[in-house]
């Protein structure tokens, strides 16, 4: 396997690789313009496919059918759908996600308490880290 998670560092690419994986492991047999649908770009999808077509986790059917290589496809599910992401990674989060984010944009009412208390421990971290700044 090829293209796994850990190896995506750039959260923005991830998540369109993720988007890419959920349309692909729908279904055994897939088509291009099935995966068009996830909405990233025909080139970046063109190049995941010829990765999996390498590698051998997929064959090609036809002009623009392929079928997934039954271990392959548990294999890749494992790590792109069944997988949890480490949420505690706040540069993994969408932005509209990030707790400070949320805060700004819909109120404290509308954040769990660990996401108030994030915004708390790093709002303490900063203004330590400036007093300690400032004392030297």
């Amino acid at each position: 396997m090829n293209i796994r998670t850990k190896e995506i560092r750039d959260i923005e690419r991830l998540q369109k690789y993720e988007r890419i994986f959920q349309k692909l492991l729908k279904n055994e047999f897939f088509s291009k313009p099935d995966i068009w649908e996830c909405g990233e770009s025909k080139g970046l999808i063109g190049k995941i496919i010829n990765i999996l077509l390498e590698e051998g986790s997929i064959v090609q059917q036809g002009k623009v059918t392929f079928q997934w290589e039954s271990s392959s496809m548990d294999a890749y599910k494992k790590e792109w759908i069944a997988s949890v992401r480490p949420s505690h990674q706040l540069k993994r989060l969408r932005k509209e996600e990030r707790p400070r984010e949320k805060l700004l944009t819909y109120g404290s009412s509308k954040l769990t308490t660990p996401e108030l208390l994030a915004i708390y421990l790093f709002a303490f971290r900063d203004s330590r880290q400036k007093c300690d700044n400032n004392s030297k």
